[in-house]
């Protein structure tokens, strides 16, 4: 995930996950938070258990078109991401 020079704010949902950034590594349980710097420039996220983890990724934008790429860069599926923006 690119920070796109802006911090990124991570938080797991159902299971663990690993952040892995320029900085460090992190391994995060459910509920925990960790802020990713902008300095940092990108970062990855990897299930902690090799499964899938659903987690909140928060960021400020520089508007819906620039999160839209954020997000299809960050492997997210085109449908779901219009889904999404479609509430705003």
């Amino acid at each position: 995930v690119s920070t796109q020079n802006r911090p990124l704010v991570f938080m797991p949902l159902d299971g663990g996950v690993t952040l892995s950034c320029d900085g460090g590594d992190a391994t995060l349980a459910p509920f925990e938070a960790a802020v990713v710097p902008a300095a940092a420039n990108r970062c990855t996220v990897a299930a902690a258990s090799g499964e899938r983890a659903a987690f909140t990724l928060v960021t400020p934008v520089d508007g819906q078109e620039s999160f839209a790429g954020q997000l299809l860069a960050a492997g997210l599926e085109q449908h779901r991401i219009d889904e999404f923006l479609r509430q705003f």
